[in-house]
């Protein structure tokens, strides 16, 4: 084989080398793009789990603090009251 030949191969191989490490960092690229959009999805629902169980305490507090507002309207009302009787 004469020198030019040789060359012309060694490009060829180079390049076709250079293609398939190109296209096998894009597949990595994709598939860490994958896991990381599964990670992101799975730390969407740990937060969605923490909302949901958070509700039923945020409302039994709402619930107390409505009858404890409630008992203070009602002697503040009475006391109001005892003031414009007397």
């Amino acid at each position: 084989m004469s020198t030019g030949t040789l060359v012309i191969l060694g490009l060829l191989l180079f390049g076709l080398l250079a293609f398939i490490g190109y296209f096998i960092m894009i597949y990595n690229g994709l598939i860490s793009l994958k896991e990381n959009i599964k990670k992101s999805w799975s730390n969407i629902d740990v937060i969605l789990k923490q909302r949901y169980d958070e509700l039923p305490k945020l409302i039994s507090v709402c619930e107390s603090y409505t009858e404890f507002e409630k008992g203070i309207l009602d002697r503040l009302m009475k006391a109001r009251e005892k003031y414009f009787k007397a």
